[in-house]
């Protein structure tokens, strides 16, 4: 399938924003992520949720906001995680309740 434009662009720039991150930072998330999915009541979950419960545990946090967003995205890949299709509100004062992807434990 070939991506519109703007999407080819946008995912360009999410991987540099996670190649800057570094390799470590990313392994370590990821097995955060995965832990994080599995506590009681985290079946499905927002990018924010996790954001906010990782930050809560005194992780260190991505050079960079937009990490966030390319991280999750090769949690998917990775098979970590997987997009239920879904979406829903952000709970985020800053995104101003657009809505966002819902993930669950792949």
């Amino acid at each position: 399938m070939i991506l519109p434009l703007g999407r080819q662009l946008a995912e360009a720039g999410m991987a540099q924003t996670l190649e800057a991150e570094g390799e470590t930072w990313v392994a370590k998330a990821l097995q955060q992520l995965q832990r994080f999915a599995k506590l009681p009541g985290w079946g499905e979950f927002r990018a924010e949720d996790f954001r906010a419960w990782y930050l809560a545990q005194g992780l260190p946090e991505p050079h960079d906001h937009h990490v966030w967003g390319a991280f999750m995205t090769r949690a998917s890949k990775a098979h970590v995680v997987r997009f239920t299709g879904r979406y829903g509100p952000s709970v985020s004062p800053k995104t101003r309740g657009h809505y966002v992807r819902i993930w669950t434990l792949a």
